[in-house]
């Protein structure tokens, strides 16, 4: 039996400062922490997909490693030299790739303004993860073995990942990886800034960045549309 044919692999990107809350700033970006996570049954073979992807960011002349879509959007380092035009395309060829892969998302999102402490946060971050596991218990049950693989970036999504998938199940390994290094990963990040920008079409508004990358009707039809069909 192929080992690939029962494991699950898990990508795992975060958006958001787990330090305290500052109530007087009241920064629209810093108010909610979000934890996405894609998941991909090693099963299905995505080759493919990803030489697709690859061939058309050559296309684009795209000489980076990966995609990291929230400086790619505010046009910041290493993207200084992009103009919108040119960052909408890499951002569509990211958003196509993802919506023909076969995978599934969730993501969580805890308000800051409410969790205000480092306590409060992690507890929150803790019972949200948790109850990811919970719903899909018997989903995540039934792999051999699931393979996480995260940048260890920030403390708090590691301390939650042991706290939850590492003690409720006994086949979980978990990587220390770069976003380079795998494509889900970069889809992870998409969905995770789609999250973020969802939240500020709901409450907020664009940026004048984001605004010149996408109009609201486009961000709903194409970004929103592709992360929604792949919730878990």
């Amino acid at each position: 039996m192929n080992d690939n044919k029962n494991i699950l692999s898990v990508f795992v990107d975060e958006s958001g400062n787990s330090g305290e809350y500052n109530i007087k700033k009241n920064n629209f970006s810093d108010k909610f922490y979000i934890i996405t996570f894609v998941f991909h049954e090693q099963k299905d073979n995505i080759a493919s997909n990803i030489e697709y992807f690859e061939n058309k960011l050559a296309q684009y002349d795209y000489k980076y490693k990966s995609v990291h879509c929230g400086p790619l959007i505010r046009r910041e380092y290493p993207f200084e030299g992009f103009k919108a035009d040119d960052a909408r395309l890499i951002l569509n060829a990211l958003n196509n790739f993802s919506r023909k892969l076969p995978i599934s998302c969730y993501s969580v999102i805890v308000n800051k303004s409410i969790n205000i402490t480092s306590d409060t946060l992690n507890k929150s971050i803790h019972n949200e993860v948790q109850k990811l596991i919970n719903d899909n218990y018997k989903y995540f049950d039934s792999f051999s073995k699931i393979i996480i693989y995260y940048d260890n970036g920030q403390e708090i999504v590691s301390r939650a990942l042991k706290d939850t998938f590492e003690s409720e199940f006994n086949n979980v390994e978990r990587r220390k990886v770069k976003p380079k290094e795998y494509k889900l990963l970069q889809v992870a990040d998409l969905f995770c800034t789609i999250t973020l920008l969802e939240l500020k079409r709901q409450k907020y508004h664009f940026s004048s960045s984001e605004n010149a990358i996408f109009s609201v009707n486009t961000f709903k039809k194409h970004y929103l549309s592709t992360m929604k069909s792949k919730k878990i």
